[in-house]
C-alpha cells in the first residue's frame, strides 16, 4: 500500500489520455470558479496531476502526485460535505479497480470531476 509513496505504480490499464489530462485541470478550474483564496494551491495540484497522469506517466511525478493528492484530500475533508466525499471516494475506487483501458479513462476522469466538485464545495469563500 505504501509502495506508491516511494516508487511509481501506474495502473495497469492506465494510459496517456487527452481526456484524463484535461480533467486534471478541473481542480484549479473549480477553485477559480468559486473564488477560492487557495487557487494557487489548486493550480499546483492540477499541474502535478497533469504531469503524473498525462505528461510523464510511470515517473517520479506519480510519486509526487500521491503526496500532493493526499495533502489536498486532508485539507478539504474538514469542510467538504460528507456525501460529496463519498462520491469522490467511490470514483477514486472505481479508477483503481478498472479492468480495461476504456474503464480506467472514464473512471479516472470521473474521479477528477468528483474531486473538483469537492474542491468547489469545500472552498472557503472570500467575504464580500
Amino acid at each position: 500500500m505504501l509502495r506508491g509513496y516511494t516508487e511509481p505504480m501506474p495502473h495497469p490499464c492506465g494510459t496517456q489520455s487527452v481526456i484524463v489530462g484535461a480533467s486534471c485541470w478541473l481542480f484549479a478550474a473549480a477553485a477559480a470558479a468559486v473564488g477560492s483564496p487557495w487557487l494557487g494551491a489548486w493550480v499546483v495540484v492540477s499541474a502535478v496531476s497533469f504531469a503524473a497522469d498525462y505528461v510523464a506517466r510511470d515517473s517520479w511525478w506519480a510519486v509526487l502526485d500521491r503526496y500532493v493528492a493526499t495533502a489536498a484530500a486532508v485539507a478539504v475533508v474538514p469542510t467538504a460535505p460528507p456525501a460529496l466525499l463519498c462520491v469522490a471516494a467511490a470514483a477514486a475506487a472505481a479508477s483503481r479497480l478498472s479492468a480495461s483501458t476504456r474503464q480506467w479513462i472514464v473512471a479516472h476522469t470521473l474521479w477528477h470531476v468528483a474531486a473538483a466538485v469537492v474542491v468547489a464545495a469545500a472552498a472557503p469563500r472570500r467575504s464580500r
